[in-house]
């Protein structure tokens, strides 16, 4: 950094790879960076050669000259700078989505949703931001919720042209993807989004679920039922016999089944 330039709440830095505007508003810090590609003369600057006029604009001396602009023009352009982003193509399985009906009644940059079918989806997604002025210092971040933990930033050398973007083996779940654009600051526009449901298969729907618990109660607490009431016919089946088994079988008098001897008294009267 060569120098800074005071203009009410901002600070207008000089550096050697552009001018950096850092402001203080509403409460948010804000970064903006200004290169060649914005107008100006050169990214390297002189140290100690900027100024702020009386009539509010600002001169920086570079290599190549004398740069003389006015702070607001390019607060204008940091306005015009939240890009709008369009959605060209959307790819199932490597193949354009076609309009027809099926799964799209209008193109996926109108439509920003759509309904997929099958237990692993592959999905890609071509988009842009309409930024005419400077494309080359486009930056985009995005994710696709409930599955990306986090944002995915592109860098500048990454951001030329088309942008494209893939997944696969997505299980079924309400995904939304979510992407942004800037011109090279750390604010970024606008979000777009396109919304992508993959519902489950029949048998693993809440339904489905709610029924096989209800099967799994209903299994339970009948063969509880059935147990019990087997074990009941059991012992009931079992009890009288029994007692008449054991006087029958088991049990017999001793008298009647050995032979009686005489006692001493009947042998001496014989």
């Amino acid at each position: 950094m060569f120098q800074i330039i005071r203009n009410g709440s901002e600070l207008w830095l000089t550096t050697n790879r552009g001018l950096l505007k850092y402001n203080r508003g509403n409460g948010q810090d804000s970064i903006y960076k200004f290169t060649s590609d914005d107008g100006l003369q050169a990214n390297i600057f002189n140290a100690n050669s900027g100024i702020k006029s009386s009539t509010g604009h600002i001169y920086i001396g570079c290599n190549n000259g004398i740069n003389r602009f006015y702070p607001y023009d390019f607060t204008r352009r940091e306005n015009s700078a939240k890009l709008n982003i369009v959605f060209p193509d959307f790819k199932l399985f490597n193949r354009s989505v076609p309009v027809d009906g099926s799964l799209l009644t209008h193109t996926i940059d109108c439509q920003r949703a759509i309904r997929l079918r099958g237990r692993k989806i592959s999905f890609s997604l071509d988009f842009i931001a309409l930024n005419f002025s400077s494309p080359l210092r486009t930056v985009y971040r995005y994710r696709l919720e409930n599955f990306d933990d986090k944002w995915i930033t592109t860098g500048q050398d990454e951001s030329a042209g088309m942008q494209h973007v893939s997944y696969t083996n997505l299980p079924p779940n309400k995904y939304r993807f979510v992407v942004s654009a800037s011109t090279g600051s750390e604010q970024f526009g606008e979000e777009a989004v396109v919304e992508i449901t993959v519902p489950p298969p029949w048998w693993m729907t809440r339904a489905m679920v709610v029924v096989y618990g209800v099967l799994f109660v209903v299994s339970a607490v009948g063969g509880g039922l059935l147990l019990r009431w087997r074990v009941g016919r059991c012992t009931a089946s079992r009890s009288p016999r029994l007692p008449a088994r054991i006087n029958s079988t088991c049990w017999r008098p001793r008298s009647a089944s050995l032979p009686r001897w005489p006692t001493r008294y009947e042998r001496l009267s014989r």
